[in-house]
């Protein structure tokens, strides 16, 4: 084997051999090429086990297509948005009945037999959010809990009750705040509907005093289900348990899930009064 001359690199800073000083001359020598950006490359990858594609749109002055997902944080949000990009051939708007997941396709396929696929890569889709509210009074609904615990809730919600008025609502979390250290021993069902519970306090050693407190069988809420709708009138019933003298209150949401449910096709309605092609459901694939 013949031995290989060293000599210098064109940069001097190295030796190289003769072959390596060959492959620098050839690289420099090599004239660039002029490329295409409105055309797509392949390029054999140095190890040359597969080809890549060289896409050179970015060197565009503009993208070839609108592409990307748009996030909204409200309905009202969305339709401007919709609005702005709306074709009537290539939109699609897609409602969840569950999820509160809205999504509009701006480049779907149009109808009618024959029509060429859309890229379906332009999108604006709104992940409802709840109020804050709602989560609130969520997040006790079926519990039963302390008296003082109880009153606490209702003080700290009491802008949401609206029957019987929240004055009312107030002075009743009130009493059962000043009971709490109270033996509750009846509970009395009036005619007018409301419970009468009776309790006996121990004041000191050698005196008590015995009292009643009146609570609704029911309440009225009025709470939006989504950050940006209008608020519904929800009813939540009154639940007690008395064990051995404890009373633990709490209330059952009556039907939350037909509220959300609504919510949602009157956005789906709203939607249909505005824009030609609203479906329930969820489009196809996985929006980016």
């Amino acid at each position: 084997m013949s031995e290989l001359t060293e000599t210098t690199d064109l940069a001097g800073q190295g030796a190289l051999t003769e072959a390596g000083a060959v492959a620098v001359l050839a690289q420099e020598a090599a004239a660039p090429d002029e490329l295409d950006p409105n055309k797509t490359y392949s390029l054999l990858v140095p190890d040359g086990d597969h080809v890549e594609l060289l896409d050179l749109e970015y060197r565009l002055p503009a993208p070839e297509r609108a592409r990307g997902t748009y996030r909204p944080a409200t309905v009202g949000a969305l339709i401007d948005h919709v609005t702005r990009h709306y074709d009537k051939d290539h939109t699609t708007i897609w409602v969840h009945p569950t999820s509160g997941r809205i999504a509009a396709v701006f480049n779907d396929t149009a109808p009618g037999e024959g029509a060429t696929p859309g890229w379906r890569d332009h999108c604006s889709q709104l992940d409802l959010r709840h109020t804050d509210e709602w989560l609130f009074w969520r997040s006790k609904d079926g519990q039963l809990v302390s008296q003082t615990e109880f009153a606490e809730h209702i003080e700290d919600g009491v802008k949401e009750i609206v029957e019987p008025a929240a004055a009312d609502m107030l002075e009743l979390a009130q009493s059962f705040q000043a009971a709490a250290s109270a033996s509750f021993r009846s509970a009395t069902r009036l005619a007018d509907g409301t419970v009468q519970m009776q309790y006996d306090e121990q004041l000191d050693a050698k005196a008590g005093r015995s009292g009643e407190i009146p609570i609704p069988t029911e309440f009225t809420l009025a709470i939006a289900p989504f950050l940006g709708e209008e608020p519904y009138k929800i009813t939540a019933r009154l639940r007690y348990r008395l064990t051995s003298g404890t009373l633990r209150l709490g209330y059952r949401l009556e039907r939350p899930n037909d509220v959300v449910r609504d919510a949602l096709e009157q956005i789906a309605a709203r939607l249909t009064d505005r824009f030609t092609h609203v479906f329930l459901g969820e489009p196809a694939g996985e929006i980016a």
